[in-house]
């Protein structure tokens, strides 16, 4: 990685860094590839597919490239430093921390009922369709 792209030495790309352990979002992150690999199973049955999937994936997943190419500029455009660092003091508070604590969670659960829901129209639609 570049100097210029080392967030380590940025105060907000650390602020972001923290942000994303203390909140979950990193593990979000982790859920988010692990649902991609689930969605594309199948498909890697075939040994080309499961190999241009398994280096989509590993690109996907290059955390330093995931904090400056997308986490940073997003959190720099919503937040300023002081606003995020207030952010990080409510997420290191009790309630701050189960909260932190459900995200993954909440995550998953939201992944898996939309993927069910949007089987489920589908369906519903490709049976209206031959009507």
């Amino acid at each position: 990685m570049d100097l210029d792209r080392n967030w380590r030495e940025d105060d907000f790309g650390r602020a972001v860094w923290k942000f994303s352990k203390i909140t979950g979002a990193y593990e979000s992150l982790m859920i988010q590839i692990d649902g991609f690999k689930l969605q594309w199973k199948d498909e890697m049955e075939d040994e080309e597919v499961k190999v241009l999937i398994d280096k989509l994936l590993a690109e996907f997943s290059d955390f330093d490239d995931v904090m400056y190419d997308v986490m940073i500029p997003i959190y720099r455009e919503m937040y300023t430093l002081d606003e995020l660092n207030a952010i990080i003091d409510f997420f290191e508070t009790p309630l701050g921390q189960k909260f932190a604590k459900n995200m993954p969670i909440m995550t998953m659960k939201t992944m898996e009922v939309n993927q069910k829901r949007g089987a489920e129209i589908v369906a519903r639609l490709l049976a209206e369709a031959e009507l």
